[in-house]
């Protein structure tokens, strides 16, 4: 309504084979930010106080504290975070299948969709049971690089 009001031609962002994957992308995001923010307020919340106490005694301002103690703090939940994410790279799933159509179905399609369809639309269960397989390996090689590049093993 907003949009007519100002004389522009509405968007019909599902319709738009262009837009589709960039509004899945922004809805995996909204979906997950409030999660991950869960996280990084538990480990905030778990820094020592006396840290920052030390470091203000010590003339540290509100920004060294955060470059200093904060961010280090956070090391690990920001590793954790990362090997959550790869993990989650190859299964979504309920995104596309919710917005998909006719308009957009092939700009948005992925190795999940296809196991579904030849799983549990066409029952051709050795289909989807061999992209089930390539879904594991790649989620499972996508965690390997994410926990090689992040030093995940290493304190």
């Amino acid at each position: 309504v907003l949009i007519r009001a100002l004389g522009a031609k509405p968007v019909f962002f599902l319709a738009e084979p262009a837009l589709a994957r960039p509004l899945i992308v922004g809805m995996g995001v909204w979906r997950s930010i409030g999660y991950f923010a869960l996280l990084y307020t538990v480990a905030i919340v778990g820094i020592d106080p006396a840290l920052y106490e030390s470091a203000e005694i010590d003339g540290a301002g509100r920004m060294r504290q955060i470059r200093s103690i904060t961010i280090p703090s956070l090391a690990d939940t920001m590793k954790v975070i990362a090997v959550l994410l790869a993990m989650g790279v190859l299964t979504h799933f309920d995104e596309m299948y919710v917005m998909q159509n006719a308009a957009n179905k092939e700009h948005i399609r992925t190795l999940l969709l296809y196991v579904f369809e030849k799983g549990i639309v066409q029952f051709k269960t050795g289909l989807a049971t061999a992209g089930a397989v390539l879904v594991m390996i790649g989620s499972l090689a996508f965690v390997a690089a994410t926990r090689k590049v992040i030093r995940y093993d290493r304190i």
